[in-house]
Parts: structure tokens; sequence; C-alpha cells
């Protein structure tokens, strides 16, 4: 399943470390925002990790599911995809 990461990490060595991490599951498409395609066991990876790192008073990751419906209706204004939009 496809989804987006979006994070709000404040330290600076907390958010490159996540953001290297999550470069093993997909592409990066804006400064704190990853498209990714993972397995369920994965994403529990991902969130295990993101707990390691942030801090939970004002830091943030948020996973959205991308359906292939989704996807179909995606709307780029500027840049290019390295993925296909159709699954």
């Amino acid at each position: 399943m496809r989804y987006l990461v979006v994070y709000d990490i404040g330290d600076d060595r907390a958010r490159e470390k996540f953001a290297k991490f999550l470069e093993k599951f997909g592409i990066r498409v804006q400064l704190s925002c990853f498209e990714v395609e993972c397995t369920e066991e994965e994403v529990k990876r991902i969130v295990k990790r993101a707990e390691e790192l942030i801090e939970p008073a004002g830091d943030s990751v948020i996973l959205y599911p991308l359906t292939a419906n989704a996807l179909k209706q995606e709307v780029v204004v500027r840049g290019g995809r390295k993925w296909s939009s159709s699954l």
C-alpha cells in the first residue's frame, strides 16, 4: 500500500535520521514529506522509528493512506514524479 508520510520534527539530527530511514521505502516529494510503498509490517517499523525519534510534546508524524482512486485524482502543479499514478 502507498502512504504519504508527513512530519514535523524540530530536532535537526532526528529529522535527518527519520528522512534517511524513509528513503528505504519511497521517495521524497517535499522537504518533510515522502511517498512510500510498504507492507503493514513496514508501516509498523515506520511508526516505531518515529516514536523513537520524535519529541511527543511538539513533533508529529502522520501517515495518510493513498488509495488507487486517490492516486488517479492526483494533481501535480510543479515537478515530476518518479512513480506512475496507475497501479
